[in-house]
């Protein structure tokens, strides 16, 4: 089928036939939405005579019911299944690229064999979606115990963009599948089975390790593993299981990737890895390792030289080139480097008016010693004046206190010379600023200062009662504080005196006897009604 006659089938636009197996056949078809909305997509429908067949119909939808539960990078997506002019089909995500068994043709043509780097690549992504299905869980989190049951080339897909996907469930054995495999019964291809298989016995996820391990094998040497001129020739190599060397196939092939493949490959299952993913971390570890890693990039490159005739175009899209800003700026160019500056034009003569010429006066002794205070700072980059007058940081900022007694100077960019009067003396005008007064306390300085004066004190604080502890006593001894007592009236009614007692007095008066006497006992004249203790 080619796209002149393609075909209408229910709502999709069958283009060609890419694919046919045993139960159904594939084909690159097209959906139409609105708005001229299409998408590429895969469509695989039961074969014709099978139609009729209700355990191939079963099959079929239990191959999408269990597909659609995959939700993986590495796993082809199932996105419908219909029913279109009386036969089921299934949607499925479109992989624009080759299967491995058309990649592992190709090498067989051109003598040569599959790079490690690329071969233990696809291999490691298939581990990752085996794992997957052989973990999955249902809705209500019930595992699936998903088992594929036909790992082979022909159902892994790689895109010209370097992704491998995992295709075609259709064997895969389920829990709640609506066809179950009677016992006897061996289903798959004969090649990529593995003993217990063949036997009859009892599986579980362990067959989808050794037939990634048949992959690996097929891949790395480019011969096939099993595959004997007639079917019991290929039964009984399966049965025995014997892997020959892989050196004498392929030098490359260094004695750890060997053990990998071999391991993979042990006829007892026990012997194998446990899961998928195990085998994963084994061929990662070695690849990285030995130097030999090829990722999806890598891939995708090894696919586009493959097939160069199916792979798109791999031109870089028109981009427009960004043009650079103009950077608009008033600044002068900058001055050509031994370029001369012409000197000025004379300034012609007028009629009657005669021009004097005369050499500017020597500078004067003030005049030197303040050029070698006056620190010039001129920027040979940018000579254009300014107007901005000079900053007064400097001026306001007090300087470091080791520099307060040193001479204060300022820097200027002078732009016109400094005028000096007849006497030789600099003007007001230009003279070295000064510190202001009152600006700041130079405490180290050996120079006298004049103290600031901020006018009378018009809010002077209250004079401090008589016998009250000094404000700049130091009380951080609380044995040391002032005790101070009410004066009493001495015995015989003299005048009042204040009892000078220290703290040592007290001290000596605490280890003497003290007499308890009864409040209502006291004679009235003998309390001070002006103090609470009596004598």
């Amino acid at each position: 089928m080619n796209p002149d006659n393609s075909v209408r089938f229910g709502k999709y636009l069958l283009l060609e036939r890419i694919g046919i197996g045993g139960m159904a056949e594939v084909f690159k078809a097209k959906l139409f939405g609105a708005e001229g909305f299409e998408r590429l997509i895969a469509i695989k429908r039961i074969l014709p005579n099978l139609v009729e067949d209700e355990d191939f119909v079963k099959m079929f939808v239990d191959e999408a019911k269990i597909a659609v539960r995959l939700n993986h990078p590495n796993i082809v997506g199932i996105q419908d299944l219909g029913k279109a002019e009386g036969t089921l089909y299934i949607a499925m995500e479109y992989v624009t690229g080759k299967d491995l068994r058309a990649i592992y043709d190709l090498e067989q043509k051109r003598g040569a064999r599959v790079p490690i780097g690329i071969a233990a690549h696809v291999v490691m992504k298939m581990c990752e979606a085996l794992h997957h299905a052989h973990f999955a869980q249902g809705p209500r989190g019930e595992p699936l115990q998903v088992i594929h049951r036909d790992v082979s080339p022909q159902n892994v897909l790689v895109s010209f963009d370097g992704e491998v996907k995992v295709a075609d469930f259709g064997l895969a054995k389920a829990r709640g599948r609506m066809v179950q495999t009677q016992a006897g019964v061996v289903k798959g291809k004969l090649a990529y089975m593995s003993p217990e298989q063949l036997r009859g016995d009892e599986i579980d996820h362990r067959v989808d390790v050794f037939g990634l391990g048949i992959v690996l094998f097929e891949l790395l040497t480019g011969e096939r593993l099993f595959l004997g001129p007639s079917d019991m020739d290929t039964l009984r190599r399966v049965y025995e299981a014997k892997v020959p060397p892989m050196a004498a196939l392929n030098p490359e092939v260094t004695p750890p990737l060997e053990a990998i493949v071999q391991r993979a490959l042990a006829k007892d299952r026990d012997e194998r890895y446990a899961t998928a993913l195990e085998l994963h971390d084994d061929l990662q570890a070695f690849v990285y390792g030995h130097g030999v890693y090829a990722g999806a990039s890598s891939l995708r490159k090894y696919m586009r030289e493959a097939f160069p005739q199916a792979a798109p175009s791999d031109e870089a899209p028109p981009f427009a080139e960004p043009s650079a800003p103009e950077r608009v700026t008033a600044r002068p160019p900058a001055r050509v480097e031994g370029a001369t500056i012409p000197p000025p034009a004379p300034v012609p003569a007028e009629s009657g008016v005669q021009v004097q010429t005369s050499a500017p006066p020597p500078p004067s002794e003030v005049d030197v010693e303040l050029d070698a205070l006056i620190e010039v700072d001129v920027d040979l980059g940018d000579e254009r004046p300014t107007d901005r007058p000079p900053a007064a940081e400097p001026i306001l900022s007090p300087p470091p206190l080791e520099a307060h007694h040193a001479v204060t100077r300022q820097i200027v960019a002078p732009t016109t010379a400094r005028p000096s009067d007849a006497s030789g003396t600099v003007p007001a005008s230009s003279a070295l600023p000064h510190v202001p007064e009152g600006v700041f306390v130079d405490e180290y300085s050996t120079e006298q200062h004049e103290s600031y004066s901020s006018g009378p004190d018009t809010n002077p604080a209250p004079a401090p009662l008589e016998g009250a502890p000094h404000a700049d006593a130091d009380f951080s001894d609380p044995w040391d504080e002032p005790t101070m007592f009410t004066p009493v009236h001495p015995a015989g009614g003299g005048p009042l005196v204040e009892d000078e007692r220290t703290n040592d007095d007290l001290d000596d008066l605490a280890g003497e006897a003290t007499q308890v006497v009864d409040p209502a006992e006291l004679d009235p004249a003998d309390v001070d009604p002006a103090s609470n203790s009596g004598r």
